[in-house]
């Protein structure tokens, strides 16, 4: 994929050591990088023109999710979902083979009856879905927004260290995400590497698009050149999370 390079995918591959040893075909290594890469087959190659679909961030919590939400809005997805934890719900009652379901499967409909009204979404529990819903979506394009784990674990430790009770639904967010409810530095940093490589290994790469919000990134120029839009001649969106105070944060389309 031309539009990812290795600089993009610095903040990955201190982790991915076992997966970049050098090959026969690339005995110096300078290009393992791409093998983290799903390489995608002709059957989804990118149409020309303006991206018309949907657009999945699906990078975790603490990696400029809100800003991208906004950036999306501006960019003409108007319909966006964040946070939304009523969604488990609906997984709730999904057959466990969904990474196999196809764009016409019925056992499908829970969740395209979720995602009907939307545009894009971003940040979790959807973001944990991605052979999901490149299954149901096979033409939608989707962005992991990353940072380096050593800089993203003390942001995540910082809002997620607040007690919302046992029984408060983002606690099975964060225990689908992460592995536990409060934030453990092992844990939480290798559910985070481990998302990412997973995200990078299933998406053909000419459908991903890997963004370094907070670390400033190309914003708008890199975000509308992957959906062939035309960027606005502003600054990104610099954006945080409202608290989740209450049970179920309403479905937030804006």
């Amino acid at each position: 994929c031309e539009h990812i390079s290795a600089d993009d995918a610095a903040f990955i591959l201190p982790y991915a050591a076992p997966l970049l040893a050098p090959t026969a075909a690339d005995p110096s290594g300078a290009h393992a990088w791409r093998r983290l890469f799903n390489r995608a087959p002709p059957s989804v190659a990118r149409p020309a023109g303006r991206h018309r679909g949907k657009v999945f961030g699906v990078g975790l919590s603490k990696t400029g999710v809100t800003s991208l939400r906004q950036a999306l809005v501006k960019l003409g997805w108007a319909r966006t979902s964040a946070m939304n934890l009523s969604l488990f719900e609906t997984l709730d009652a999904l057959p466990a083979n969904l990474s196999r379901l196809g764009p016409k499967d019925p056992l499908a409909r829970p969740l395209r009856r979720f995602l009907k009204e939307i545009d894009a979404s971003t940040d979790l529990p959807l973001a944990l879905f991605t052979p999901e819903l490149l299954a149901l979506y096979p033409d939608a394009l989707f962005v992991l927004t990353t940072r380096p784990p050593d800089e993203w674990y003390p942001s995540a430790e910082r809002q997620m260290g607040t007690d919302y009770g046992a029984d408060h639904p983002i606690h099975w967010n964060r225990a689908l995400a992460y592995g536990a409810p409060r934030p453990h530095p092992l844990l939480y940093t290798k559910a985070f590497v481990a998302h990412a490589l997973a995200v990078m290994r299933t998406v053909p790469c000419e459908r991903l698009l890997l963004m370094d919000i907070v670390g400033g990134g190309g914003g708008y120029r890199e975000l509308g050149a992957f959906l062939r839009v035309t960027p606005p001649n502003e600054p990104f969106p610099d954006l945080k999370p409202p608290p989740t105070t209450d049970k179920v944060r309403v479905f937030d389309v804006l």
